[in-house]
């Protein structure tokens, strides 16, 4: 996503970037900042595997207010090595649904 947002923001079009992470977020924001003076660069804090109502207001409460012309979905989440899918967690496969597929879906038709 950072590579996105960068490559977006060099041809000088303002992002909006999104992670489940703040410290990532503010780093990625300066560097952006520092790299391509003049491009506005907003972001939030949303963790795709817990995308609530809640959550999912949050953030297309803050997507009403721009004008989107591209839709970059990065975000994904999946087990940590190869594994058979009747020994993962439910928990885990929840997550990876939630995050890979719903979340897509959800973001998209927000925009």
């Amino acid at each position: 996503g950072k590579a996105y947002a960068m490559a977006l923001a060099k041809k000088g079009l303002n992002v909006f970037i999104v992670s489940r992470t703040q410290e990532k977020l503010d780093a990625v924001r300066a560097e952006i900042m520092d790299k391509c003076p003049g491009v506005e660069v907003r972001t939030h804090k949303t963790d795709f595997t817990k995308l609530d109502d809640a959550a999912l207001s949050s953030l297309t409460e803050v997507m009403k207010q721009l004008q989107v012309g591209v839709l970059v979905n990065n975000v994904a989440v999946n087990i940590e090595m190869p594994t058979y899918f009747d020994e993962i967690e439910l928990s885990q496969v929840r997550d990876i649904i939630t995050c890979n597929t719903l979340g897509t879906a959800l973001l998209t038709h927000a925009v």
